[in-house]
Parts: C-alpha cells; structure tokens; sequence
C-alpha cells in the first residue's frame, strides 16, 4: 500500500461522517460504503430535524445530503433547511451535496439546481462539494467516485486541524526577548488565509515566496523549476525582485542524488553569487531528490534561529496546500476520464457537444457524430454476451477498440467512451454523407481486430454497429444530436434496413437518423 493511501486510510479514521437521506434504501447503501471507505463513525438521519438533533450530540465532520431528483423543489427545500441547521452548530462541518446520476434527465436539472443552490448558501452555509456520483447500482464507479469526494473533504480538514495546530504552536515558541510573539501569530494567520485562498499551483508558489520574504525581512525569495529534460533548474519566479530577464536562467545539476544536501551544491552557490550577487542563502527543496519539483532560494543571510519555527510552518503550509490542490488536479481529471480506456467519458463528452455545437453555429459548419457500439458476431444479445464471455478481459478489448478508433480519426475530431460497449465520435467541420464512410471504415477495423482475448473466450469477431446524426441537418439542438445517434443506432442493431455494407443476415453498419417531414434546420452549413 502506498505511503498516500496509508494517509487516506488514517484520515478517514479520524473523521465522523453524517448522512442525511429520506430514501430508505439509498441511506443505507451509503451507510454500507461510507464504512466500507474506512469511516468508523457514521450516522444516518432521515430530515433535517433528526440531522441536527445528532449533530447537536456529536457534530459531525463531514454531513452527506443526498437530493432526490423524483421531487426537486422538496429535496432541495429540505437540502437549504439541514445545510442552515448543521452550520449554526459547527463552521467547521464540510457539508456535501450528492446528485445520483440516473437515466431520468432530472437528475441533470437537479445538479444544476444544486449549484444554485451553493451560490446562494455561500455566505450563510458555504456548501464545499456537489458529488455527481453514478447510481449507487452501479457500485464500483459509485463507490470510486464517492471516495474521491471524500478524501476532498478530509484533506480540507486535515489543513484546518493542521494550520490549528501550528497557530498554537506559535504561542509557545516566539522567543519573547527576540521576537514580538503577536507579530509572528499574525504572519501566521495571514499566511494561513493566503493559502486557503489560492486555487492553482502557480499561485501557490507566488504565496510561498511573500510569506517566506516575510519571515527574512523583505529579503528576495526565488523559485527555481526543475526542468527534468535537461537536469536543470530554472527561475520562474521572484519575489522582492523586478528584473524579468531573470526569468529562465538556471544552473544544471549532474545528479539528483547530490540534492539532498543544497549546502553542497556548487553550482547553486555560484549561479546565486554570479545572478542575485549575494553570497550567503538557505535553500529549501521542493519534492524529494529522487523527483524534485523545484527550488526555494531565499537570498541573504540564514534564517535566525527566532524565525526557524516560523519557517518550517510556512514550509508545511506550503506542502499542504500543493498536495490539496493536486489532489482536486487529478480528481478534476479523473472525472472526465473513463478508467478502462483513457478516453474522455461520458460528462466530458457533453460538454465538448455542447462546445462544438455552438461553434458549428457560430461558423455555420455541419457536426456529425456517431454512436459507435461494440458486441459479438451473430448473437441477438451480443453486448451482454460479449462481457459474460470475455469476463476480466472485456476492459483490455475495449481499450484496443477505443485505440484503434483513435487512430482512425483526425487530431480535430473527438473518440469518447459512454458506456460498457459504447462510444462516441464528435466529427467537427463534417456532413453526415461524408462522416457515413469515415464511421463504416471504423466499424470494419474494429471488426477485423484479432486478439488473444477473443480467441480464448471462443469469439469469432466482434461486430460494431453505428448510428450517425449532425447538427444542423438532421437535429435541433446538443440534445436531439445525441437522440438522434440513439434512434439510428437502434435501427442499425434492428436490422431494419434490408441491405448495406454489413452484407446479408447481418444488417447494415451504419445508418443515418431520418428527421421527420417538415423539419427545419437552424442554419444551412456553408461547407
């Protein structure tokens, strides 16, 4: 077990959890995976009344609210009252709003209405997360997806109990005959709201090097990138200096070993004496030596031994909040990204729809886009089969189905994968006619795909079939481009066309959706 998910783990020990639900089922399916994600206090309430009586008792750290999409306006009512309710107990409760993604499209009204919903509590209740978790059934991606919200929400704590932590730290160790202990608690407490507040990693570097000047007495602070390509370290950015030539010089570094003592390291020592003209510094190394990140230089003399604790304060603060938002990083990423394959998924994918059909109207060019799914030669319930069959295998097919489609298309065009068996192709700058050829031709390689998988689970080929809509031509709107590749992609698995280039007994490859009489375009496409 890695050194990151042994944190995990302690975190989740540390921290009580309060689910509020009026669904009885869901409640306790999530009372099942909030224990099984190693929460070992967790309590479940039915409304917002009992939620507070238990938070009265024991406030919780973390409250779960679960909206129901089957009555909006009641479940988001009930939402405000229980996120109000357990505020006026504790400021400190990292309340999360859970969507559960499900067919109905109130689900999708919900999450929306939620985010409403967070804006208007944010002065009186601020809400820190809005989960869109798949449905509960679909228990691994549920459960995935759930343990990414709430890793969030313990690191969140983890920085608040931690910064405490240090705040009274500082009440102990500002030597009283060198420094005014009031002023080093209010670096600190301002240190401490800075870091809160930046949301990307550059801005956390910016912070870094003012509260670092801060402790040296306004002295310069530099930090240096390192740039593992060429085994340097670069200057990206100055605090307490304004010469933007600085920006981009650096020294090399012949082996990172050599990084775990910087007061060594010669060329640091003459790149600091030669560039900033200063013979004394600290350095303090961001990353390890074996994967360093970059370099903090602080320019002048040593830290005093009164601004030590101050010092190594501001370095794990720094630490802290790099690791958190590299967390929200990856998890931002993470959720876009469809495990099995790599390719985008299915929320990644509607947002590129609705991008590219705004930009089709803008430019007045056709998008085409295809439904592309994948099952098994000569069987009328080839997907479910196909899975059943390959068992364990069924993710490694689909990676090379999603690789092989990749290839095939243009660097412009977009592959992602929406469901088990299914993917989708966003064709921009394209009529269908022209896309109908492109999608057979993809259709045809997956089919010819030989794999040791196959051959052990005694399937002769895998058959892919395709539904092709477009926007403008042949739908209204993001929403009717994505039905209209259901409705074609149906009729193609039907058989309902008697021949095409799939040949006889196997019905066509692709077929195109039909719009009924009388439809008309937004637009007619320039191309």
């Amino acid at each position: 077990m890695s050194t990151e998910s042994q944190k995990a783990e302690q975190r989740r020990r540390a921290f009580q959890v309060l689910v509020v639900d009026r669904q009885d089922r869901r409640r306790e399916r999530l009372l099942d995976f909030m224990t099984e994600l190693g929460f070992g206090a967790v309590q479940i309430a039915a409304a917002p009344a009992s939620a507070a009586s238990f938070a009265d008792a024991q406030p919780p750290h973390i409250a779960v609210i679960a909206l129901d999409g089957a009555n909006r306006e009641e479940t988001l009512r009930e939402a405000k009252e229980t996120a109000l309710k357990l505020r006026a107990v504790s400021r400190e409760i990292q309340l999360i709003l859970l969507v559960e993604d499900t067919e109905d499209a109130s689900a999708a009204e919900l999450l929306s209405e939620a985010r409403h919903l967070s804006k208007a509590l944010e002065e009186r209740a601020p809400i820190w997360d809005i989960l869109w978790s798949p449905s509960l059934e679909r228990r691994e991606q549920a459960l995935e997806a759930l343990g990414l919200a709430m890793d969030r929400a313990c690191r969140r704590l983890y920085f608040q109990f931690e910064t405490e932590h240090w705040r009274s730290q500082f009440e102990s160790v500002a030597p009283k005959d060198q420094m005014d202990p009031s002023l080093v608690r209010n670096r600190l407490q301002e240190a401490v709201q800075e870091f809160a507040k930046v949301r990307d990693l550059e801005a956390v570097i910016g912070t870094a090097t003012s509260a670092f000047s801060k402790i040296i007495e306004g002295r310069p602070v530099v930090y240096l990138r390192w740039l593992s390509i060429r085994n340097s370290f670069v200057v990206q950015h100055l605090e307490g200096l304004t010469d933007s030539h600085l920006r981009g010089l650096g020294f090399p570094v012949l082996q990172t070993s050599s990084l775990k003592d910087l007061s060594k390291i010669q060329p640091l020592k003459e790149f600091v004496r030669d560039v900033f003209r200063f013979e004394d510094f600290t350095a303090v190394l961001h990353g390890t030596p074996e994967d360093p990140t970059g370099l903090f230089v602080l320019l002048g003399q040593a830290v005093p031994p009164a601004g030590q604790a101050e010092f190594e304060a501001v370095a794990f603060l720094f630490d802290l909040t790099w690791g958190r938002l590299q967390a929200l990083r990856d998890r931002h990423a993470l959720e876009r990204i469809d495990r099995g394959t790599g390719l985008p998924n299915k929320k990644s994918l509607r947002e590129s729809l609705e991008y590219e059909c705004v930009r089709a109207r803008r430019l007045r060019h056709p998008l085409s886009a295809a439904a592309i799914e994948v099952g098994e030669e000569n069987s009328s319930d080839s997907m479910n089969q196909l899975e059943a069959k390959l068992g364990t295998a069924h993710e490694a097919v689909m990676k090379v189905a999603g690789q092989t489609l990749r290839r095939a298309l243009r660097g412009t065009d977009i592959v992602a994968r929406v469901d088990r068996h299914r993917f989708i192709v966003l064709m921009p700058h394209t009529p269908f006619a022209e896309a109908v050829g492109v999608i057979d031709r993809m259709c045809r390689l997956i089919e010819r795909l030989q794999l040791p998988a196959l051959e052990q689970a005694a399937i002769s080929r895998l058959r892919a079939r395709s539904g092709v809509g477009e926007y403008p031509r042949l739908s209204r709107d993001a929403d009717g481009l994505m039905q209209a590749m259901e409705d074609a992609l149906t009729a193609a698995w039907s058989g309902l066309a008697d021949a095409g280039s799939g040949g006889a007994g196997n019905g066509v490859r692709v077929m195109v959706h039909e719009v009924p009489p009388g439809f008309l375009p937004d637009f007619e496409p320039v191309i």
